[in-house]
């Protein structure tokens, strides 16, 4: 893999060495990225910083307001590749298409877990991103900064 930054790199590494330097000081989890500390943080803190333009409700994530703001807009940019349907999220698209390959559309809870315990390897997380990536195309979104 080639990186255009440095930071990148670095980050990348640590996906192979296990290393999570940046430690919570609230509990036990540790990061590999200090961004995704301070996301964690938020949920010790109660810090909501991503408001909705359209309803005033705050978000501690920017990705969760951008799901929410879908509701008003009608937004649905995650589309079917083998039928005409379209989805707000992702993950509603991810259950959809297993009703493509003959199975529910709404995952199971061990269905689920065992995606999650996959997903905890690297060859796992390739995995999960070659049978999801001929399935999804992710969207252009313009999303206004939080004030």
């Amino acid at each position: 893999k080639t990186f255009s930054q440095n930071s990148h790199l670095i980050s990348h590494l640590r996906t192979h060495t296990g290393e999570r330097p940046y430690q919570c000081t609230y509990c036990d989890k540790a990061f590999t990225e200090k961004q995704n500390l301070v996301k964690h943080n938020r949920t010790h803190t109660g810090k909501k910083p991503y408001q909705c333009s359209h309803c005033g409700k705050t978000f501690s994530v920017n990705s969760i307001l951008i799901n929410h703001v879908r509701i008003h807009t009608g937004e649905k940019p995650f589309q079917c590749t083998m039928c005409d349907k379209s989805f707000s999220q992702n993950s509603t698209l991810t259950g959809h298409m297993r009703t493509h390959a003959g199975g529910e559309e709404k995952p199971s809870h061990r269905a689920h877990n065992v995606e999650k315990n996959i997903g905890s390897t690297l060859e796992g997380r390739n995995y999960i991103n070659n049978i999801h990536s001929a399935y999804i195309q992710p969207p252009v979104l313009n999303v206004e900064s939080p004030m």
